[in-house]
């Protein structure tokens, strides 16, 4: 009872995380989609959107370096218990947080790399 306890405040933070994650990268790929539209002026109100979530997208990639900083730490130290004092549930919640932390930094990097392309196509014309 209470590995669960010490469990669900993590797991509460990554579900924060993930809602805070979700909407910024569905915005960014609907403006990557809209960012074909021919019409220059619809192009240019998207660029200028897509430009304008950048501060968003390096954010979220900072915390998530954070986020990960905090496993590797967390890894060390449950690594210099092993196995005296680690259980199972200590080892599936680390392993569920590195997933979804390794996830969410691939996502933002694909969506930041994409809109880089994006506007960097339009710098470079």
């Amino acid at each position: 009872p209470q590995q669960t306890q010490q469990t669900a405040p993590e797991l509460k933070g990554s579900a924060e995380m993930a809602f805070r994650i979700a909407p910024i990268l569905q915005k960014s790929d609907r403006l990557l989609g809209e960012a074909g539209v021919k019409a220059s002026l619809d192009r240019a109100l998207v660029l200028g959107q897509l430009k304008a979530m950048l501060p968003d997208l390096v954010s979220l990639a900072s915390e998530v370096d954070d986020i990960l900083v905090k496993l590797a730490a967390e890894t060390r130290e449950l690594d210099a218990n092993w196995p005296a004092t680690v259980t199972p549930l200590q080892l599936r919640s680390l392993a569920d947080r590195w997933k979804y932390a390794q996830r969410w930094r691939e996502q933002i990097r694909r969506t930041r790399f994409a809109v880089d392309a994006v506007l960097g196509s339009v710098v470079g014309r």
